[in-house]
């Protein structure tokens, strides 16, 4: 009996000028979602993302940290992906979303429309944008989270919004007092990163942004999953989304290797990443136990490959039916 398939979708931080471009370039599916994604952005902000996403004069390790952008981007390659792979006939049993990732979940399962999602998405960061421009960030620690919850110091004024690993935790916060902790970090020969991010996502930070989020999720309609959802907000498989848990998917923290540890004691499985960077494929990889039969997939990589990659991942997908 083949291993239940999960597809994987990553949220900010994981976003690169020029992802997914030779798909977009090659593949009919890929190309056309991205283009309808463009319409709807363009229909509501005026804003052209494939235009800034895919523009010759930008370099893969140029910042991309603009969330007006990146938001609206992200979820547009994560949908446009999974609809490929469904095209061609590979439907997973599950479907994981880390943080914005979890709302291009709960669209391939059908709780949301695509139009939906992308409005909801697109107007929550021109809030963003608009309120709060270049309020904050978040910071990779590559550390114990023991590191975070010892600490005195300036790291209990951020707030620990991620564990993904035994070696990796994020935090959140506004600017300047992340710059404070990275200095505290830094005087302990701690590793860190500062990801390509301009909020406070699941922090204090977005609070003021409740009311005006959750009176969007109003305007939607909220259907059952047709694929079962496992949340990282919740660390709990779920097949209806209520308005409240579309807030907690980023404001909460995310509960990424409580999620991967539940699912692995309920047995193995195929996981495949489809965010831009392969980074939650990493972190599954990094919480699977000695003797797990569980098989883990990348599809795009800053390293290009695209075309080949997704051929390699059709290939393994079929000799798995």
């Amino acid at each position: 009996m083949s291993r239940p398939l999960v597809f994987m979708f990553s949220g900010q931080g994981s976003q690169y000028y020029q992802m997914g471009r030779e798909l977009f370039e090659r593949q009919p599916a890929y190309r056309g979602w991205m283009l309808r994604g463009e319409e709807v952005v363009r229909s509501i902000s005026g804003r052209s993302i494939l235009g800034e996403l895919y523009s010759e004069t930008r370099k893969k390790s140029d910042p991309f940290n603009q969330v007006v952008c990146t938001h609206p981007a992200l979820f547009m390659l994560g949908y446009a992906l999974a609809r490929t792979l469904l095209e061609g006939g590979d439907r997973p049993d599950y479907l994981l979303g880390a943080s914005l990732g979890e709302l291009t979940a709960l669209c391939v399962a059908g709780c949301l429309s695509f139009e939906e999602t992308l409005t909801l998405i697109t107007r929550q960061a021109e809030f963003l944008h608009q309120h709060r421009p270049a309020g904050g960030g978040m910071l990779a620690v590559f550390a114990p989270v023991s590191l975070y919850e010892k600490s005195r110091g300036i790291a209990r004024r951020v707030t620990l919004c991620a564990v993904y690993f035994d070696e990796a935790f994020v935090v959140s916060g506004s600017a300047p007092l992340l710059d404070q902790y990275e200095a505290e970090l830094t005087a302990m020969s701690v590793l860190y990163q500062r990801l390509p991010i301009t909020q406070g996502f699941h922090s204090p930070e977005i609070d003021d942004m409740k009311g005006f989020y959750l009176g969007l999720v109003e305007r939607t309609t909220l259907r059952p999953a047709s694929i079962p959802v496992i949340s990282c907000a919740s660390a709990a498989v779920i097949r209806d989304a209520s308005p409240s848990h579309l807030w907690d998917i980023i404001r909460s923290p995310i509960r990424f290797q409580e999620t991967i540890r539940q699912q692995e004691a309920a047995g193995s499985f195929d996981y495949v990443d489809l965010g831009p960077s392969g980074s939650l494929a990493n972190f599954v990889k990094y919480n699977l136990q000695p003797g797990s039969q569980s098989h883990i997939h990348n599809l795009l990589t800053p390293f290009g490959q695209d075309w080949r990659n997704l051929e390699r991942l059709r290939s393994e997908l079929r000799a798995r039916r």
